[in-house]
């Protein structure tokens, strides 16, 4: 930069800041909600306007990298789940070409066979990212087999444009992360060293388009100067930004991203508009008038990223920053919740192409949810935190290189330890320094035996109220100073896991900063390419409630709740699910190509119905109760046990998953109308509808279900059960006492001395309650003890009902099963039923069914006399 640019640069910052108000953001808090209403109100209204089945190129693509973002700040399930979506609608891969012998890249291309054009790549950033949520092979297998088969290649001429370093560097970093494997990053290195001389204005500190808009090829209007497309910036500088977040501090060219990082943030915030906007042509606005959206976003992304991580100096860019961001929140956002002034698609400034309020992209809804993101945790910075760089203060004059002569410095001096690009568990004292803490929690076991539970530490509208966050922007050490994973749920708990020695307590301390990615244990989703079947899971146990495609193709003859067995605390479903539905494809092309191939040999190499080592579905559930689902009584008119009718509950109509997390899973379940039969029993022919609320926490092997059903006015027999098999038909307990039942049986399908015992309970609590209300937590040093999580005494009635089990026989055998322990109780209108319905493995956690009983008895147990929490 030449010394009198810079120094105009500086005066009109200067000025800038003298003649700003006192401070842009003068309550913290309250204004970092004020962004997260904004970034709701946005995403909510583009997923509510498009489709997530779309192709998995650059422009949808780059919404993606947008909506991970704010669902990383915000945990919401329904983010996730939009893009889960789009992941498996294009079965997780580009362009999907597996002739590697023409994959192309040397040219624009939207065909299949352009697998090594950047644009195709991008989408490997999203699903990476899923897979670290919810590991899965297959979500990575494309990604792992293109970026390893890039890696082999001699050539480095791959980005030729400055669009593909947004679109693919960032693969190659989380493509390290994922394998461990230094190629990625050596081949990164290579090829922007390429890229860089090539479209890198040293001078002006900002990257052309590309080669055929190098000055002196294309000339502004303005003194026929040098063109620079904002867009094509934005894509760089948010690029760099993301690179150096995913790059390990050791690694011995990260000097070279930082350093050009830093250079083009200089350059980007030089040519700013006084309205905060960059013009779509960056060095003369007269190419094509007014403001763009896109390109402001990913500069304003960039340099927040650049300030809140330490690498930008937040008094020279917060004038920039927060003009910026005036335009973004006030200008490009719509009062609907669109974004508008975006460029369309194309490669230049374009003033034939129109920029309006009403002109919106993917990718520019995608680049201001990340600027959105950025500008909470802005916001909310924590003032105490030091420098991530404070240790790499040589980079700040590492090296200049001439596009024909690039030379690569090295240096940093971070442990070797930092594999992640910021600091890990290994060198936890680095990663955590300086932090401000909001305060310490003692969780404490009172009883004589050892309690893992989950536990409500907090709520958001207390860390709000205290001035503390309002989303994911702190976390937790234990006294080890390890993280310890929490989970914000849809109606704003705040929990965390404890696993506490009896009569002992442990300490968690709060620190503002931003939290690791959970792998998300307790999760669930729907799968309609196989019948709409609803699958959960957590660390114990895996479930399965069937819908309206099954009622469809299995002519209703699955009405229960349906188990997996699984002996690992790991996510299974999702690949269980993918291998059976990949076996299906498999029997359709042997049909399509007539091959001799034997589907059933094929089959049993894919099919969860057998275990590979992790678990699968060996219940059988059929038209019963399977595995506790709920139903109400409607007696004949003799009225005698034998005769007893229940009214299943059929299938789900609508289910909505609320919570997908490391620690809780919620999903609400609405089923079809049905009408009480006429059989001269209470509430004869009336038409009901039952909801369904069943919640599954970390560490339990019970989920919580909790029923209420519609139109029925007046107290009614209601019970939940087990379906009895014939291949253990005496295997059941009944405690009336207690208020539980235990059933166990071999796994039906295989071997019972292979595949161990299958172990199911249902137990219906003392106290019955609906969800529990938020605790009304404070940060103050106010010592104060309160129950567990799950149950609040202040909100619990006594249990005023008879409860009674028994064995119900079925007037026919259906798929084995010859009748159902049940829990028979009576449901009060206005008051939900609540039980408890669980599942173990002998080849896990629970080797015997005495043990599985002592199971069921501590779990009941600590729902009343559980962890305790006493806040500091």
């Amino acid at each position: 930069m030449k010394t009198s640019t810079k120094l105009l640069f500086i005066i009109y910052h200067l000025l800038f800041i003298i003649s700003a108000p006192a401070s842009l953001f003068a309550n913290q808090t309250d204004d970092a909600a004020r962004v997260l209403e904004q970034i709701i109100k946005v995403n909510n209204y583009w997923q509510a306007h498009n489709t997530p089945y779309v192709r998995s190129f650059w422009d949808h693509a780059a919404y993606h990298t947008g909506n991970m973002e704010a669902y990383r700040l915000t945990g919401r399930a329904d983010w996730y789940a939009y893009t889960d979506k789009w992941c498996r609608h294009n079965e997780w891969k580009g362009a999907k070409s597996d002739d590697r012998a023409n994959w192309k890249y040397k040219t624009y291309g939207e065909g299949q066979d352009f697998v090594l054009f950047g644009d195709w790549q991008i989408c490997f950033q999203t699903y990476i990212d899923m897979y670290n949520l919810v590991p899965a092979p297959y979500k990575v297998a494309r990604a792992i087999e293109v970026m390893s088969h890039e890696c082999s290649m001699t050539d480095t001429h791959f980005w030729w444009w400055a669009d593909a370093l947004y679109m693919v560097m960032p693969v190659m970093t989380k493509m390290y992360k994922l394998t461990g494997e230094v190629k990625y990053l050596d081949k990164l290195t290579d090829n922007f060293l390429w890229s860089d001389s090539l479209m890198f204005d040293k001078d002006e500190q900002l990257y052309y388009r590309d080669a055929k808009y190098i000055y002196p090829k294309v000339k502004t209007a303005c003194n026929e100067g040098k063109s620079f497309w904002a867009r094509g910036d934005g894509w760089v500088l948010a690029g760099l930004a993301k690179v150096l977040a995913d790059m390990p501090h050791d690694y011995k060219n990260r000097p070279i991203f930082v350093q050009r990082f830093r250079e083009l943030a200089e350059g980007v915030a030089r040519v700013q508009r006084p309205g905060g906007y960059w013009s779509r042509s960056m060095l003369c606005e007269d190419d094509a008038p007014g403001p763009e959206t896109s390109g402001t976003a990913f500069f304003t992304y960039g340099m927040l990223w650049g300030v809140n991580n330490g690498y930008l100096d937040k008094a020279t860019y917060a004038p920039v920053i927060e003009k910026a961001w005036k335009y973004l929140s006030e200008t490009a956002l719509q009062p609907d919740g669109s974004i508008g002034f975006v460029q369309p698609i194309g490669e230049k400034p374009d003033p034939t192409k129109t920029v309006d309020a009403h002109s919106q992209a993917p990718f520019g809804t995608g680049a201001w949810l990340l600027a959105a993101c950025e500008m909470v945790r802005y916001i909310n910075a924590d003032p105490y935190a030091p420098s991530p760089n404070s240790q790499l203060s040589t980079l700040n004059s590492i090296y200049h290189h001439t596009p024909t002569t690039p030379s690569v410095g090295v240096g940093g001096s971070i442990p070797a330890a930092s594999l992640t690009g910021r600091p890990t568990a290994a060198d936890p004292m680095l990663r955590y320094r300086g932090h401000e803490s909001f305060g310490s929690y003692e969780i404490h076991n009172p009883t004589d035996e050892n309690i893992a539970q989950v536990i409500q530490i907090t709520d958001m509208a207390t860390l709000k109220k205290s001035n503390c966050a309002v989303a994911r922007e702190f976390f937790f050490l234990d006294g080890d100073r390890n993280e310890v994973p929490y989970q914000i749920t849809h109606d704003g708990r705040v929990l965390v896991f404890a696993s506490v020695r009896p009569h002992s307590s442990i300490a968690l301390t709060m620190w503002k900063g931003q939290p690791l990615d959970y792998e998300l244990t307790c999760n669930g989703r729907i799968y309609p390419n196989r019948w709409d079947d609803l699958v959960w899971e957590n660390d114990r146990c895996a479930w399965r409630f069937y819908g309206p495609g099954a009622h469809k193709n299995m002519k209703n003859n699955a009405y229960g709740f349906d188990t997996f067995v699984k002996n690992t605390p790991h996510p299974i479903q999702d690949q269980l699910y993918h291998n059976e539905l990949t076996s299906y494809s498999v029997n359709e092309r042997i049909k399509r190509d007539k091959s001799p191939l034997d589907w059933n040999e094929v089959h049993r190499g894919y099919t969860y119905h057998r275990n590979f080592g992790a678990g699968m579905d060996a219940y059988t559930v059929g038209a019963t109760l399977g595995a506790g689902a709920a139903a109400l009584i409607a007696p004949t008119l003799n009225s005698k046990l034998s005769t007893l009718n229940l009214v299943y509950p059929l299938y789900y109509e609508k289910a909505e998953i609320l919570d997908n997390g490391p620690l809780r899973f919620t999903v609400r379940m609405t089923m079809p109308a049905q009408a009480l039969p006429s059989t001269g029993g209470v509430g004869e022919g009336l038409s009901f509808r039952e909801i369904r609320l069943i919640t599954q926490d970390c560490g339990s092997h019970f989920a919580r279900v909790e029923i209420t059903y519609e139109g029925i006015t007046q107290p009614t027999p209601v019970c939940t059960g087990i379906v009895v098999h014939d291949s253990a038909p005496e295997a059941y307990v009944l405690n009336q006492k207690e208020g539980w039942l235990t059933y166990a049986e071999p796994l039906d399908n295989a071997d019972k001395r292979m595949n161990g015992e299958h172990y199911l309970g249902i137990f219906i609590p003392k106290v019955q309650s609906s969800q529990p209300k938020v605790q009304n937590s404070s940060l103050k040093d106010s010592k104060k003890k309160k129950g567990n999580a799950k149950t609040s005494q202040s909100e619990l009635s006594t249990l005023n009902f008879k409860l009674s089990t028994k064995f119900l026989p079925l007037s026919e055998k259906r798929s084995g099963g010859i009748g159902h322990a049940i829990i028979q109780t009576t449901y009060t209108p206005g008051q939900p039923f609540v039980y408890y319905t669980g599942s173990a493995w002998s080849l896990y956690d629970v080797p015997t069914h005495a043990i599985w009983q002592e199971t069921l008895r501590h779990e009941a147990s600590i729902l009343t006399n559980g962890l305790q929490l006493i806040e500091h």
